[in-house]
């Protein structure tokens, strides 16, 4: 069984996902997300589906990808859920339909 697959920009590890763009995209795989930078709205953070690490440097990312390959399958399978649970959240349709019920309430502007 392959244990490393590269994911567009990401890479997942072990069942792990670590990436240099946002993780939003990544967040339907299912699987935890290493970030290496931050951003000020983050889901992988929001929705507790990963790891963001304050380091570019690639021996942090190392050792942390080493600490999330021991968590206990409890821990894996929470953050599997919450990453799944964000995907669900940002859906392209849900969000659409999330801007049209707002734009919908708003009052007609009178000419």
């Amino acid at each position: 069984m392959q244990r490393v697959h590269h994911l567009h920009h990401g890479l997942i590890i072990n069942g792990f996902i670590r990436t240099e763009e946002d993780g939003g995209v990544f967040l339907a795989a299912g699987k935890p997300i290493l970030m290496d930078f931050e951003t000020k709205y983050n889901p992988v953070e929001q929705y507790q589906a990963g790891i963001i690490l304050n380091s570019l440097s690639g021996e942090a990312a190392a050792q942390t990808l080493q600490r999330m390959a021991k968590w206990p399958e409890e821990e894996y399978a929470r953050n599997c859920q919450n990453a799944r649970r964000a995907a669900g959240d940002f859906d392209f349709k849900k969000l659409t339909d999330k801007l049209l019920n707002i734009i919908e309430s708003l009052p007609e502007r009178k000419s």
